[in-house]
């Protein structure tokens, strides 16, 4: 698949699979390492990758993050893939960014689990997100992907009490953070070390309409009018 071009202030979906679908997060350790990349590569700076294998504690270099690469809208970490929607800030900002982000999580996945080479099927594949509607929707396909039915089905799914639990007990996605939920007892150094999540559009396209009411009442209307590529899931 082709990549978009990338322009600033447009929201893209990004997202990887590890090659042969093999599991690449295998504990909250690798969660956690994955999310704390997204935080300390998003800037301009200079970073030494070799010190983010996996002796590098989670403590947070001391960078200047005042001219990031992008704005980070929704994440979803499952055990052999992960989505991002990000908005470009800079020029080539998605793309240094994720270079970065590969091969950082690489050297750290190979050096703890004593192995070589890619662990990812591709360098990274994007879709352009270029209306509200399709913003708003691809954001929640994110967050429902650890309740989704199968790996192509995710449309008609209805969120009830039971999945919205699910849900927000799962904490390698964004979605606690977009329902102010910030008491994660099990990892409590992750609110410190996940990446800020920007979610004033999302918020905007909204209006008044919380993103928990949209989860149980505006999901499946908009699942039914927004096409979105069965090959993300």
């Amino acid at each position: 698949m082709k990549k978009p071009t990338f322009v600033n202030g447009d929201y893209y979906h990004l997202y990887n699979h590890a090659i042969a679908d093999k599991n690449i997060f295998d504990d909250p350790r690798d969660h956690i390492r994955f999310l704390s990349l997204l935080k300390e590569f998003n800037t301009n700076n200079h970073i030494e990758l070799r010190r983010l294998k996996s002796n590098y504690k989670y403590n947070l270099v001391a960078h200047d993050f005042s001219q990031p690469y992008v704005k980070i809208i929704a994440y979803c970490l499952m055990s052999n893939h992960f989505h991002l929607i990000i908005e470009q800030l800079t020029d080539g900002g998605i793309t240094n960014f994720m270079q970065k982000i590969g091969t950082g999580y690489t050297m750290y996945y190979n050096t703890r689990y004593e192995s070589r080479g890619h662990i990812f099927s591709n360098s990274f594949l994007a879709n352009h997100i270029q209306t509200d509607d399709q913003l708003l929707y691809t954001t929640t396909y994110v967050h429902m992907n650890p309740v989704k039915k199968n790996k192509n089905v995710l449309y008609d799914l209805k969120v009830d009490k039971e999945k919205l639990e699910r849900l927000i007990s799962y904490p390698w996605s964004s979605l606690p953070q977009y329902l102010n939920i910030d008491d994660n007892k099990n990892y409590a150094e992750l609110k410190y070390l996940r990446p800020p999540i920007n979610k004033e559009i999302i918020n905007k396209i909204l209006g008044q309409v919380s993103y928990k009411d949209y989860l149980f009442k505006g999901w499946i209307n908009d699942s039914k009018k927004t096409k979105i590529d069965d090959k993300m899931a």
